[in-house]
């Protein structure tokens, strides 16, 4: 209630009235996020959990501004009672997640052009000097390998895992084997920029076109086949048909082995699904597993990992 209240006087401070409508965004783990409207005029309110500037979501909006790609512009970025905020333009849209099932073949296929094209865009940045999701350019806590960034994703999920008891533990380190089998692919990754969570979130969608790409905090360097394949287990989490990822896959122009690769990248996520299983995250408790959630999982990882295991370099 305090930061609606807050959301509410940074409005009146920089509009000099207060907004016909005031809603808060559910999504978001880091910032409580506001739509405000002023009868056709809308704009997104973004306030810091903490006293934690937004820096770095400003600082990629710059970095991505000259690529003429559809993101936010901030409009106004300041510090009301201590809490950072900024104001940004409002993008009409839906999350490709929320109106999925209801596209046309044909509308998936457009999306998918324009996902590729935006990350062809965002691709002729500047290379970073390591590997992973950064804030900034330089960032210390990037990683010496694009392997190691997936390991680290890995690392994480296991003691989540642990810590769940809802999974067999033993999957993550047959993953984590079956990485070395694609050591050479590896190491010939370089740490080109891609936005990795343009995914079923983020990616939103109006009157069947995309309309913007939102949320961008981090830009990952390394293997854009990554965000490909985060996609496709959303998509086959959600028991939707994965149409979307096969024009994916053609406009990325991705040959066999890259499909492969694809397919590795989908079991790494189908593991991270796994992990995320009963954790409370933002939430006032850890939402319920269903069994039939923890038998799906299971199901996907099966089918992908025996794949794989066929596969031959």
């Amino acid at each position: 209630l305090m930061k609606t209240e807050i959301a509410n006087e940074i409005c009146i401070n920089y509009f000099k009235e207060k907004p016909n409508t005031l809603k808060r965004f559910e999504t978001g783990l880091a910032n409580y996020v506001y739509l405000a409207s002023y009868d056709t005029d809308k704009y997104v309110i973004r306030i810091s959990r903490d006293d934690i500037e937004d820096s770095n979501t400003t600082y990629w909006i710059d970095e991505l501004t000259d690529l003429n790609i559809p993101i936010p512009r901030v409009i106004h970025k300041g510090k009301h009672d201590g809490h950072p905020y900024l104001i940004l333009n409002h993008i009409e849209g839906d999350d490709l997640a929320h109106i999925y099932k209801t596209l046309s073949n044909t509308e998936k296929m457009e999306i998918a052009k324009s996902i590729i094209e935006i990350q062809n865009k965002v691709s002729t940045l500047r290379l970073n000097n390591g590997f992973g999701c950064v804030a900034k350019y330089g960032d210390s806590s990037s990683n010496d390998s694009w392997k190691d960034v997936v390991l680290g994703d890995l690392a994480r999920s296991k003691s989540w895992i642990i810590e769940n008891r809802l999974f067999d533990v033993n999957k993550v380190t047959e993953v984590e084997e079956l990485l070395n089998k694609f050591d050479d692919y590896f190491q010939s990754i370089k740490p080109i920029p891609f936005l990795d969570d343009t995914t079923t979130k983020n990616v939103l969608i109006n009157n069947g076109k995309l309309s913007g790409v939102i949320d961008l905090d981090w830009i990952c360097f390394g293997d854009r086949l990554y965000f490909i394949a985060l996609t496709n287990m959303a998509l086959i989490n959600s028991l939707d048909d994965t149409k979307y990822i096969d024009y994916l896959i053609e406009e990325q122009k991705a040959s066999d082995f890259d499909k492969a690769i694809i397919k590795l990248y989908t079991l790494v996520f189908c593991v991270i699904f796994m992990s995320e299983k009963g954790m409370r995250f933002n939430k006032k408790e850890a939402p319920k597993v269903d069994e039939t959630e923890i038998v799906r999982l299971n199901a996907v990882y099966d089918r992908l990992y025996s794949e794989l295991t066929q596969v031959s370099l």
